[in-house]
């Protein structure tokens, strides 16, 4: 295991913190799947400078990010945005065509726009609490019933294998509780 360690308050971009070296890897195995790129807490507010493919989980939780404009559109790993400042998923779908794994959203304030989530290509699950988020029983098990109405929808569609029918179907559902028809939109 390597693990290059280097947490700062004054990164503001990915650009500038991968132009200045200054990152988290952590490498597991040997494997390309096994590999973790870390810009947790950095005080990240803006993502240009991403990779259009990351070869790896990424993880940009605890930031100061209130769009996922610039965000990488291939995620290999799973994705980990919470705790960050997004209020809505509108278009996300266009931002990010595949997730190999799941998103972690936990801690943001998200008010709209979620059914692009069920266009993201071998998107598992999204996860609002990941303290919450594993059965005690079986601590390896996702337990998809944590978190939100409509979250919880969303994660009866995923993986998604009938593409924009399954997208209407989740819109369906959710238009069926007044509260979630700001969420019911790409």
């Amino acid at each position: 295991m390597k693990l290059t360690d280097v947490k700062t308050s004054s990164v503001c971009s990915v650009a500038m913190l991968l132009r200045s070296e200054r990152m988290s890897f952590i490498e597991f195995g040997g494997r390309q799947d096994d590999k973790i790129l870390d810009f947790s807490k950095m005080g990240l507010t803006s993502l240009d400078g991403c990779d259009k493919v990351a070869q790896f989980t990424l993880l940009l939780s605890g930031n100061k990010l209130e769009s996922l404009d610039g965000i990488t559109s291939v995620c290999r790993g799973y994705l980990d945005l919470s705790d960050n400042k997004l209020v809505s998923l509108e278009g996300i779908h266009k931002q990010i065509d595949t997730i190999q794994g799941r998103i972690y959203l936990g801690g943001n304030q998200i008010k709209s726009h979620v059914l692009g989530l069920l266009l993201i290509k071998h998107l598992q699950m999204v996860v609002l609490n990941v303290r919450i988020a594993f059965h005690k029983a079986a601590p390896h098990t996702p337990n998809p019933y944590n978190g939100l109405p409509w979250m919880r929808i969303i994660n009866n569609y995923l993986p998604n294998r009938r593409g924009i029918e399954a997208v209407y179907d989740c819109q369906e559902e959710m238009l069926r509780f007044p509260s979630l028809d700001k969420f019911a939109q790409l």
